[in-house]
């Protein structure tokens, strides 16, 4: 509301702002106090939303299609109770104008990590071109001397069914392990024990007497293995 009365103020004649002047600066001094410190955050362009119909099947964002409170490191800047939306279609983080009544896709390159869902993003950028990870948002899974990310990710298909188009929303979810030298992605026990090959026999057997699952599991197996990993000599 305030950021309206100030542009709509400004958009008047030079004589209407003269008239107007004490309101114009009351508000804007109000405006710059409330929102002074976030101002940097609010630095981005206008978010284009998916058009959603209930025949839809899932939606474009990670966990949910409504907007989160969260926190984000912003050029540096931690903020915290920003709500948040991570559109997974185009890793975009999308935050809600606290002032504007619209929402705003942040500058990726910005944008240093976020959390939301009780999840810790980072933004990963290859050391090298067409070498793991793509650039992009990765959720950290595993923080020690070996660490696991998810790159969580969605792909929507349209299709023309019943005279209407329907819409569908399919993950496309990739895992990596950092050695302290490379990403390497992994999906699978073989490619997860070829990581961690100086203890392949111990990590096995570890695998078995947990029943541990890899492909979408790997969210939860990978932070097992590499903490058990870690723990012995």
């Amino acid at each position: 509301m305030l950021l309206y009365i100030l542009l709509s103020i400004s958009g008047y004649s030079q004589s209407s702002i003269d008239s107007s002047s004490y309101a114009y600066w009351a508000a804007r001094e109000i405006f710059f106090r409330r929102l002074g410190p976030e101002l940097n955050l609010y630095n981005g362009v206008f978010y284009k939303e998916f058009i959603q119909n209930e025949t839809d099947e899932g939606h474009p964002y990670f966990e949910s299609d409504l907007l989160v409170d969260g926190s984000i490191n912003y050029e540096g800047i931690h903020y915290e109770d920003v709500s948040i939306l991570y559109d997974l279609v185009n890793d975009k983080v999308i935050i809600d104008h606290k002032f504007g009544g619209f929402k705003f896709q942040l500058i990726s390159e910005k944008v240093n990590s976020f959390s939301l869902h009780n999840h810790f993003f980072v933004h990963l950028i290859s050391s090298k071109p067409n070498t793991p990870p793509p650039n992009g948002f990765y959720e950290r899974l595993y923080d020690g001397r070996f660490k696991a990310y998810a790159k969580w990710s969605k792909k929507k298909f349209d299709a023309i069914g019943a005279g209407a188009v329907q819409v569908r929303y399919e993950d496309q979810n990739q895992f990596y392990i950092f050695n302290g030298i490379e990403y390497i992605q992994v999906k699978s026990k073989s490619s997860v024990l070829n990581v961690l090959k100086d203890k392949k026999q111990s990590i096995s057997k570890f695998i078995r007497k947990y029943k541990l699952k890899f492909g979408a599991n790997c969210v939860e197996s990978l932070p097992r293995i590499l903490a058990f990993y870690e723990s012995g000599p």
